[in-house]
């Protein structure tokens, strides 16, 4: 009996020795991105070197020299499905990009049942997006916003040289499988007006409309002025004609011919991106189990799912009394999805050991706003610790004493992320109080354009019809 009971512990020391390890966090910083792995810091090293090469390609294709914005997207490259499902519940696809006044993030699955190569080709798409909204904001088309971040999607860099535009063999399956739809709707729709089913069709037939139009010099700089064209209000299959010179209705024909054509290859350039050297930082423990939750908060659940996530957040933190990372994000959860008067004591007792924490006074500000109290001091407090935070500013705005107040803390934040759309509709409205109609018709028509056909796109298309002629 002694012996069995012996055995049986070793047996038990044996399985958990063969189980497999919790994923690791490593997190990588530049000065554009904070990347978040889970396998090793080589790993994490490696992928954030692709996203930075990634990075100069695009300033060099778009003639962008502005510095890094001020605040880094987030990315995360998640290996669990399940965790990826838990923050795009219902979701078809393998990454996706947000931007919210609480935060400005990206996330890739990255789990075994995709090639590596897949999950490098999501996170350049995301990336494409987050670079467009950031750095040149516009009212661009939906089949545009997509078909360019899958068109530069599959760039690689060589020893020598830089691969881009590459053939995609996933998107071309789609053109060969299924009947195309008509370019004039294309061109005219965004997600809300394609049915589900369609959505992959739509992506492959966007990628190779930029492909076809990217490539040649000539037409480059029509498409270049076709976008112009529709930013301005003009109907898309107008906008076509008078750029292109004949009717939208003869592109698909052209874009069928040149799905087969030998002109659909990659464009390779004699220039490789600097190497920068970079650091991959093994996250706490803490971070493991609340990295991933505490990015749900900034970005939001649905409101079946709030008590689960507030359980998990509150479980998880009760590990790491002491954390003070881990307590944060249980006053964050609690203020979100809880108690806000609970959230406040968490908030204050952390403050208290650490009174000049950028984060901390973040989070008192957003507590005192969301629980309508006077909560000017703490904003420029939170304001002085962590200057040009667009949170902060917008925070600032919501809470002012004076329009005029208000209306250079929404312009302010709006310089600094001109990707969340809130803060796009507040500066629109801004301008529009001060009397710049056209400024805020741009402004607008960016959001209402919203290849995602977001709520937010919905109500921008209101304020749209609402404006006053110029």
């Amino acid at each position: 009996m002694f012996c069995r009971h012996r055995l049986l512990i070793i047996l038990s020391f044996l399985l958990l020795l063969a189980a497999p390890a919790a994923a690791r966090w490593y997190s990588v910083q530049t000065p554009s991105f904070t990347l978040y792995a889970q396998r090793s810091a080589d790993d994490a090293r490696a992928q954030a070197a692709q996203l930075e090469a990634f990075d100069a390609l695009l300033r060099k294709l778009w003639h962008v020299d502005a510095p890094p914005p001020h605040t880094r997207l987030a990315i995360y490259l998640i290996d669990s499905d399940a965790a990826f499902d838990a923050l795009s519940p219902g979701s078809r696809y393998d990454g996706f990009f947000t931007a919210s006044p609480a935060t400005i993030a990206a996330f890739v699955r990255r789990s075994s049942r995709l090639r590596p190569a897949q999950a490098l080709h999501t996170m350049f798409h995301e990336y494409a997006h987050h670079f467009m909204f950031a750095y040149l904001p516009g009212a661009y088309p939906a089949w545009y916003s997509e078909g360019v971040a899958s068109y530069l999607e599959t760039a690689r860099f060589e020893l020598r040289s830089t691969v881009y535009g590459d053939y995609d063999y996933g998107r071309m399956k789609s053109l060969v499988l299924q009947r195309w739809l008509p370019m004039r709707r294309v061109f005219a729709s965004d997600w809300s007006t394609v049915p589900q089913q369609d959505l992959q069709l739509f992506y492959a037939q966007s990628w190779l409309a930029v492909h076809y139009l990217a490539r040649d010099p000539d037409r480059a700089v029509r498409l270049a002025n076709y976008l112009a064209d529709v930013a301005r209000g003009t109907a898309a299959d107008t906008a076509f004609a008078r750029t292109f010179g004949y009717p939208i209705e003869q592109f698909d024909g052209k874009l069928i011919a040149y799905a087969g054509a030998p002109e659909l290859t990659q464009t390779r350039l004699d220039w490789v991106p600097p190497a920068l050297p970079l650091i991959a930082t093994e996250r706490p423990a803490a971070d493991d189990a609340l990295l991933l939750p505490a990015a749900m908060l900034a970005i939001g659940v649905a409101d079946d799912a709030r008590g689960a996530l507030l359980d998990r957040v509150q479980k998880a933190a009760a590990r790491w009394p002491d954390d003070a990372y881990a307590q944060s994000v249980a006053a964050e959860a609690e203020l979100r999805l809880g108690d806000p008067a609970r959230a406040q004591v968490l908030i204050a007792r952390l403050r208290a050991a650490a009174p000049e924490d950028a984060n901390l006074l973040y989070l008192q500000a957003l507590a005192l706003v969301m629980t309508h109290q006077p909560a000017g001091a703490a904003l420029a407090q939170a304001d002085a610790a962590q200057p040009d935070d667009y949170r902060i500013l917008f925070l600032r705005a919501l809470a002012a004493p004076s329009l005029a107040a208000a209306q250079a803390w929404v312009l302010r934040a709006h310089d600094l992320a001109p990707q969340v759309a809130p803060i796009t509709i507040a500066a629109a409205q801004v301008r529009w109080q001060r009397g710049d109609i056209a400024g805020a018709r741009i402004l607008l028509q960016q959001v209402a354009r919203d290849p995602h056909g977001s709520p937010l796109a919905a109500r921008a298309a209101l304020l749209l019809a609402e404006l006053p002629p110029i």
